[in-house]
């Protein structure tokens, strides 16, 4: 049989190194220096448990060149890896193939049988001490080497007896079991607790059984496990707790977890898996787990990584990518090639709602000469890509649909009054005719949206465009019905929502962008702005995100901007309420989430990582600046931030 072991660190190195040693059929994923060193001098084991084995002439290569057919893949990364894997084996493997994936994450092959239905995908766990000790060397300590696999269901196909024949030939002790659940999470009972602990006090196995209080700590959080298995309807076969302490005491008293080292490393870590799951998996089945939200809250656990629904949609977390001008549009205001690539990784990467950059509703509100439009029916195939390859990924995208007004790039621009936002170009003021051309164009944008398979609109009522300019009382001087009194200045934002809920129905979801403050009146403004949820809520509105006129002013380091008006807003309304503006870390968000706030949403910081979301579920601190660069290097330098490398 071909066998293909994807991920070639400690663990993929020795069984792939195992098998290899024993004349099997095997490949190798791996990348960096260690890829290049397997290729040049082969891959080198020292093993206890077999003496030193080499292999001189080894397959290895990274996913995109790999053109085998695998019988066998073992998946051998760490969780927060796991997501690179799918369209991989998307490409790479059989219906016949069987996928074994050997992770320290309990429920791997559930996740992954979700997502590849077409694949024989197994549970797996190993017990092993093993490492990348250099580049094309894996070290493999003590005696213990074990491989459990076997389906969730406690089926046994036939080709099991063969991957335990070459497994167990090439001396790896192999159990299939018939009953993986247990036996998976029999080994995460060990894992997770262990990871816990030592990275929480940052100590050795020596320290933690050693100290009498670490030890304890350790002890109840397997006391926490235990009583989950319990709950989940797993019956352990020995005493978990006695049996994980007498591991405990048998290890290297210098060993740590690997979620240590990576945290110390500053590195993506399995902190998500390992720690919050337990959270998670307790609150799903009614388990107390104090110990670990002790520890998950110092690391800066929330529920951000939980599903939620708004309006109907399905959403994978409560992350949002706030609206955000890509910038590499094409220059008559079609989605570009480019563009598509930036919402595939964000899909990819399991952003929990992706929203576009605002479009424009008509050509008299257009931003700039190259922003995206859906003003006529010759935008909808370029925007029926982007959800398509946002859908195809599992993702949900939300159109945001704005008009300029003062800030429109146009020969005349209109607004509520005669507004200069335009250095020497005053703009004129709109005739109540013009208002209700403006309210239509909104609902003709939101039926072209919902045509272009958008999940919903998000209609743009912030940062001092036209809507905004309604609304801000310094900006609004009219004195007839659409200007004066707060309900007068709200009228143009009630009849565009109005319209299109008429437009497109009133299951589709339709979410709204505010400013939380305002640059004159801002004390009292505050119950102006809760009024105006409120009413929003009652037309209908299914989500409102908070933002301020003064985002781009704020220092670098600055944290959650409007977090205290956006917790007072959401304890005041029924409506979802999401924060955009300085979150830039687990901490920021837990902090956001704690206050209320339900969905919290970046801009910047998924300029910068597209990949953000799963940074963040890996521990990782974005790399975001808040240096606001990104306004200006896609026209000055053709990238869209600092970090970034021209194409």
């Amino acid at each position: 049989m071909k066998y293909l072991i994807i991920g070639t660190g400690g663990t993929g190195g020795a069984i792939g190194g195992f098998l290899a040693a024993n004349g099997k059929d095997v490949s190798f994923i791996a990348r960096g220096a260690h890829l290049d060193a397997m290729r040049k001098r082969g891959l080198t084991i020292r093993s206890d448990r077999r003496g030193d084995l080499h292999i001189p002439d080894v397959q290895a290569s990274e996913m995109k060149d790999y053109r085998g057919s695998p019988d066998v893949v073992f998946v051998c990364v760490k969780g927060y890896s796991l997501g690179d894997t799918i369209p991989f084996l998307r490409r790479a493997a059989r219906p016949d193939t069987v996928v074994i994936p050997i992770l320290n994450i309990y429920g791997t092959g559930g996740k992954m049988a979700a997502r590849l239905p077409e694949l024989t995908i197994t549970d797996g766990c190993v017990y092993i001490s093993s490492y990348v000790s250099a580049p094309g060397e894996i070290t493999q300590r003590g005696n213990i080497f074990r491989v459990v696999f076997g389906m969730r269901d406690g089926s046994f196909p036939p080709v099991f007896d063969d991957i335990r024949a070459d497994l167990t030939e090439s001396g790896i002790d192999t159990v299939v079991s018939e009953n993986i659940r247990r036996d998976a999470f029999q080994k995460f009972s060990c894992v997770s607790p262990m990871a816990a602990a030592g990275a929480y006090f940052d100590a050795t196995v020596g320290e933690l059984r050693s100290d009498p209080h670490r030890r304890s700590v350790y002890q109840q959080l397997v006391v926490e496990v235990g009583r989950l298995a319990q709950a989940m309807g797993i019956p352990f076969d020995t005493d978990v707790v006695q049996e994980n302490l007498e591991i405990l005491d048998q290890m290297t008293p210098e060993s740590t977890a690997s979620l240590q080292k990576d945290l110390k490393r500053g590195q993506k870590s399995e902190m998500d898996g390992l720690i919050f799951e337990v959270i998670r998996l307790g609150e799903k089945y009614r388990v107390p787990v104090p110990t670990y939200w002790k520890i998950a809250k110092h690391f800066g656990y929330s529920n951000v990584f939980d599903p939620i629904e708004v309006g109907g949609m399905e959403l994978r977390n409560r992350i949002i990518r706030s609206a955000t001008r890509d910038g590499v549009e094409n220059e008559d205001g079609t989605v570009s090639d480019r563009q598509i690539r930036i919402f595939e990784e964000l899909a990819e990467n399991e952003t929990g709602l992706i929203i576009t950059g605002h479009l424009y509703v008509s050509p008299e509100g257009r931003a700039s000469r190259s922003q995206n439009g859906i003003c006529g029916d010759e935008f909808i195939p370029g925007l029926r890509r982007l959800t398509r390859a946002v859908h195809e990924r599992e993702g949900c995208v939300v159109a945001q649909i704005s008009h300029a007004g003062a800030k429109a790039v146009v020969p005349e621009p209109a607004a509520p009054c005669g507004l200069e936002l335009i250095p020497g170009k005053k703009a004129r003021m709109l005739t109540e005719k013009e208002i209700g051309k403006i309210c239509l164009d909104f609902a003709d944008a939101a039926s072209r949206a919902r045509q272009a398979g958008f999940d919903g609109v998000q209609i743009h009522m912030a940062h001092h465009y036209l809507l905004s300019q309604f609304l801000t009382p310094e900006m609004n001087t009219r004195t007839d019905d659409y200007g004066g009194s707060a309900e007068n200045r709200f009228r143009i934002c009630r009849r565009v929502v109005e319209e299109v809920r008429r437009e497109c129905g009133h299951d589709y979801p339709v979410l709204v962008k505010l400013n939380s403050n305002v640059p004159q009146g801002d004390e009292t403004y505050e119950a102006e702005l809760i009024g105006l949820v409120r009413e929003l809520e009652k037309l209908g509105v299914c989500a409102v995100e908070l933002s301020g006129y003064d985002f781009s002013a704020r220092r670098p380091n600055e944290r959650n901007y409007y977090l205290d008006r956006a917790a007072r807003v959401q304890q005041s309304t029924g409506i979802p309420v999401i924060l955009v503006g300085g979150i830039r870390s687990l901490s920021d968000i837990a902090r956001v989430l704690d206050s209320g706030v339900r969905l919290v949403s970046f801009s910047r910081p998924f300029i910068c990582q597209g990949d953000l979301v799963s940074r963040l579920r890996a521990g990782e601190k974005p790399r975001c600046t808040g240096c606001n660069q990104c306004f200006t290097l896609p026209q000055s330098r053709g990238i869209r931030c600092v970090f970034h490398q021209a194409d």
